[in-house]
């Protein structure tokens, strides 16, 4: 099997610095080695932050960071859907520690949507309202659940999908990491990897302005993974996206 990947994120008009961050499968400034990706699997991750003098960019990069090291760290994670959710529970209460601790960090957060690849599986997990679809053979579903206003709104049938990025409350989170002392992590049924699969992870830039079709027909062309991230922001640009946008495509070959 054959996983490539690309990732980009770029600043957005509305922040001074880039609150978002992301996680590939690669070595960081706080991991001793080199990830063992055949034995290790693959973690990705895309984090948002949020909060006033940076502090949103301090959440967001500390999530990533951290969670990538220990990740790797492991040895072996018999139970990825439960250590995740242990994982990401860990780090809320790590950085909402932190937030108390100093005051130009109060009221920081950071949403978090991982996916995980290990054994021919992937295992996702999300908070907040950074998202994870996938695309097979021209067919896309959005695979995580938004924790907002607006995804309740629509949940509950008294708005239409495409008509979420419309809603002047679409920038309502109803929890992240860090916000709260708590946090209740998402998680959904494991999948078997497809050959010619592809996920997006991506931030709210990306989304909050483009809908599901217009995502759809950009990666009917997946043979480039760049070209089709480079389509993707040049869109959500078009759309004028204000915010900070950042996304990871990862393709499954199960041939190779």
């Amino acid at each position: 099997m054959e996983i490539t990947y690309y990732a980009k994120s770029i600043k957005g008009k509305k922040s001074k610095e880039n609150e978002d961050s992301y996680i590939i499968p690669v070595r960081n400034e706080i991991m001793e080695k080199e990830p063992d990706l055949e034995r290790q699997g693959y973690l990705f991750a895309v984090c948002d932050g949020m909060g006033g003098h940076q502090a949103g960019q301090v959440a967001s990069s500390l999530c990533s960071k951290w969670l990538l090291h220990e990740y790797y760290q492991q040895d072996e994670i018999k139970d990825p859907v439960t250590w995740m959710i242990e994982e990401l529970e860990s780090l809320n209460s790590r950085l909402y520690q932190l937030s108390l601790e100093n005051e130009q960090y109060h009221g920081m957060g950071t949403t978090a949507v991982t996916l995980m690849i290990s054994d021919d599986k992937a295992y996702i997990h999300n908070v907040g309202d950074s998202r994870c679809y996938k695309y097979h053979h021209g067919d896309l579903k959005q695979l995580t659940k938004d924790d907002s206003v607006v995804w309740d709104l629509y949940e509950k049938g008294m708005i239409a999908k495409d008509d979420i990025i419309k809603n002047n409350r679409k920038h309502v989170i109803t929890q992240a990491i860090a916000s709260e002392a708590s946090v209740d992590v998402r998680t959904y049924p494991v999948l078997n990897l497809r050959n010619d699969l592809i996920f997006l992870l991506c931030s709210d830039g990306l989304h909050d302005v483009m809908i599901d079709d217009q995502i759809k027909n950009i990666l009917n062309d997946y043979s480039d993974l760049e070209k089709n991230a480079e389509k993707l922001i040049n869109l959500a640009l078009q759309n004028k996206s204000k915010d900070d946008i950042t996304l990871i495509l990862v393709s499954i070959n199960t041939e190779k």
